[in-house]
């Protein structure tokens, strides 16, 4: 195991707080030792030799096999990992109504394994299962880590999930990007198989595997983040206990319109979560030291430089030094702006792509949920064009009838851009009258213009909501609308006015 992958593997182990195992066959043994399984009767046994009378119990049903689960040994070696783990013993009589508390579940869960052959139906139940769980993901971009463990023959298992379409390279399957499958082979399986782990070593096999699949630099780093605010979660909620309802409501009963003091308390909150992750420093999980160890840093350059230098000291610092600085720094302009990632990454496809992630991701609120009234930095869609909404937050609330908003229109261009939206399209922003835009909203009940299944209709308009950008970013444009429709008109030398950086760096 790398020195990164050994890093990795402690995050995640801090990460990960709960699993769920699924098995027919589960048992919890009872003191005599037996498998937990009903005993109806005993038989003596007299040895020849010493005529000593042993007692032994009869099971009412069937021995322990290769296809038994031992619970307490599992549960055992994840509470010695800090993990909370539930065994579920299924019973086929009440499978299919307990089938949908199971999904429940395991949608909650960090860590997913599975028997097989449940009730000997050859894996369909699981099929089903799984299916439903990767849907799920795939729709709610959820990362899922699940487990088939089984003594059945793995070449038959994973011939099972090919008929679903999944392909498997070394018994793993990624073929969807946020479900990842695993098969192993129960350690008592009369199978001949390198899969092989026993009730102890599977856990290890669980986050080995939760590591291989879901590490890299930002994962860690917000896997770091969770950890941190679940270890802090009664601290936390002891600072927001209920002696603070009396100065809350208090609070609302005085505002003008009381419903804004729920935004406010949702502020509090996450200045609360933001002060859990800064005085843990969970960003130093980031900082060169570990990361110089990544594979992906790996015999990397950027024009023949060590990309790693790079990555410590700074790529201009690196790079533009000794001669031909100029060319160098036009040489790094030219790179950036095509796609820098790509100089050094190699794949230009994964290049730009993770480019646009990241830009969105910094400066677009994600949505994990419905989304919120239109307000400043709201961008949507109207007649296959994007208008973003400069309409002050305070101007957008409390509204008692039909109300005027401001939206300035973004104009496509793949060279110079303010905005980067989630498909890749790329906008840069005119203040110009000819990119202002009123257009009139009836307010709801709650006296706010909302967006119903992502559109707002008025009339025989019809706006899509598209995405919001974060209020830093939103406020930063509305400042500098600001400036610019407040700008003062004068005769001045054009010399003077064509060269100043107000006109060069103005969006005109």
């Amino acid at each position: 195991m790398s020195r990164f992958l050994e890093i990795s593997k402690g995050i995640v182990e801090d990460f990960l707080q709960t699993a769920v195992f699924l098995d027919d066959r589960a048992f919890f043994p009872n003191e005599n030792g037996t498998n937990g399984i009903a005993f109806s009767s005993t038989t003596e046994i007299e040895d020849p030799v010493t005529g000593e009378i042993t007692t032994i119990p009869t099971p009412q049903v069937s021995e322990q096999n290769e296809h038994d689960l031992n619970a307490k040994t599992i549960i055992d070696t994840f509470m010695q990992k800090g993990i909370v783990c539930s065994v579920i013993k299924c019973e086929e009589s009440t499978f299919d109504a307990q089938r949908s508390n199971y999904l429940k579940l395991m949608k909650k869960a960090d860590i997913i394994v599975l028997d097989w052959d449940l009730f000997s139906d050859g894996g369909e139940k699981i099929v089903g299962i799984i299916k439903d769980l990767m849907s799920a993901d795939e729709q709610l971009h959820e990362l899922r880590s699940i487990v088939v463990y089984t003594a059945n023959d793995l070449e038959t298992v994973k011939a099972r999930f090919e008929t679903e379409g999944l392909t498997f390279e070394d018994y793993l399957s990624h073929n969807k990007r946020y479900t990842a499958i695993s098969l192993w082979n129960k350690n008592s399986s009369i199978i001949s198989s390198d899969r092989k782990a026993n009730f102890t070593e599977i856990v290890d096999k669980c986050i080995d595997e939760f590591t291989e699949t879901f590490h890299g630099i930002v994962p860690n780093v917000a896997m770091a983040a969770i950890a941190e605010v679940r270890k802090n979660t009664h601290k936390f909620l002891g600072k927001l206990n209920q002696s603070l309802d009396p100065a809350y409501l208090s609070h609302r009963s005085l505002l003008e319109t009381p419903d804004e003091a729920e935004e406010h308390l949702e502020e509090i909150i996450i200045d609360e979560i933001d002060s859990i992750l800064k005085t843990n420093k969970v960003g130093e999980n980031a900082k060169f030291e570990i990361i110089q160890h990544a594979n992906i840093l790996q015999n990397k350059t950027y024009r023949s430089k060590d990309f790693k230098k790079c990555i410590e000291n700074g790529t201009e610092k690196e790079y533009i030094k000794g001669k031909n600085t100029t060319q160098k720094k036009a040489d790094l302009a030219a790179d950036v702006k095509e796609c820098f990632t790509s100089k050094w990454f190699d794949n230009v496809e994964l290049s730009n792509k993770s480019e646009t992630d990241y830009a969105v991701i910094s400066s677009q609120i994600s949505n994990y949920g419905k989304p919120s009234h239109l307000t400043l930095g709201v961008i949507v869609e109207f007649e296959n064009n994007k208008y973003l909404c400069l309409q002050p937050r305070c101007d957008s609330v409390r509204l008692k009838r039909k109300t005027e908003f401001i939206f300035v229109k973004l104009t496509p261009d793949e060279n110079i851009f303010d905005v980067i939206l989630n498909d890749g399209s790329k906008f840069k922003l005119q203040y110009g009258l000819k990119n202002r835009q009123y257009f009139s909203f009836t307010p709801n009940e709650n006296n706010k213009v909302m967006f119903s299944d992502f559109k707002n209709i008025q009339e025989t308009k019809e706006f899509k909501y598209i995405t919001t950008l974060k209020k830093s970013h939103a406020q930063r444009i509305a400042n500098e609308f600001s400036a610019y429709i407040s700008r003062i008109g004068l005769n001045e030398s054009e010399y003077i006015r064509r060269n100043s950086p107000r006109t060069l760096a103005g969006k005109l």
